[in-house]
């Protein structure tokens, strides 16, 4: 019997996650009336604590990634996002800005504490790549970074289920963003 409770607990928290995980938020500016379109955050690799989200600020696209470090950690601008897929076709995207790591820098988009070191890092997608994600799964990601010790990349494999997670949210979002 106690067996059966946790199980179906298990179940209801399971599929809550997965329906609040592919949440599309819209908010318009009051005052200039833009339109900011964002997926919830989702896990890509908890243990490796990397987190993503699409928005649409501007009318421009980004994968936004939330990447908990256990050392100071410098992102440069125009720093690559290697994107691997399962069709063996490799991508990168460019990080927008020079990025920090910071304490409490990912607090928002993780259960890490604001004690913790973390980079919130934004890569632009181009317009002509909005259809990446529509047809093909991730099957890699490599995060390149600077540290006082030089230059290094991180591989961040990306789960099948994660992968078709990031996919259906990505079309969600991309169906939102062509609304009026």
């Amino acid at each position: 019997m106690k067996k059966n409770i946790s199980l179906i607990l298990c179940l209801i928290f399971a599929s809550s996650v997965i329906l609040y995980s592919q949440k599309i938020k819209v908010e318009k500016d009051g005052f200039s009336g833009k339109k900011t379109v964002s997926s919830a955050w989702q896990a890509v690799n908890v243990w490796e604590k990397v987190y993503y989200r699409f928005i649409n600020e501007d009318s421009t696209t980004m994968l936004e990634i939330a990447w908990g470090v256990s050392e100071e950690t410098t992102y440069m601008k125009n720093g690559e996002l290697n994107l691997k897929f399962n069709n063996d076709e490799a991508r990168n995207l460019e990080n927008t800005y020079k990025t920090i790591s910071t304490k409490g820098a990912v607090s928002s988009a993780t259960f890490l504490l604001s004690s913790s070191l973390g980079l919130m890092l934004k890569f632009e997608i181009p317009e002509n790549d909005l259809t990446l994600f529509n047809d093909n799964l991730i099957t890699l990601m490599r995060l390149n970074y600077e540290t006082i010790n030089g230059k290094f990349y991180k591989d961040i494999e990306v789960t099948d289920g994660v992968s078709r997670n990031i996919k259906e949210t990505y079309i969600k979002f991309k169906n939102e963003l062509n609304k009026e």
